[in-house]
């Protein structure tokens, strides 16, 4: 799911949750800066895939995760 958005493939579930939570901030900064790049349903699909990450590594261990 995630390749489609352009994360590396290969890496920890952590390194791809910190993955996301930076591309989801470099689209949210383009939208501010008023950039024609700015695509508002790929930063909804990465805050998406972020909260669902989350929400997995969480689920793997056992509810022990500090709260986001």
């Amino acid at each position: 799911m995630t390749a489609r958005l352009g994360v590396p493939a290969g890496i920890s579930p952590a390194d791809e949750i910190r993955w996301l939570e930076r591309a989801a901030a470099a689209e949210r900064q383009l939208g501010l800066s008023g950039s024609w790049a700015h695509d508002p349903n790929r930063l909804v699909a990465l805050r998406q895939a972020r909260a669902l990450g989350a929400a997995l590594a969480e689920a793997r261990a056992g509810g022990s995760l500090p709260p986001q």
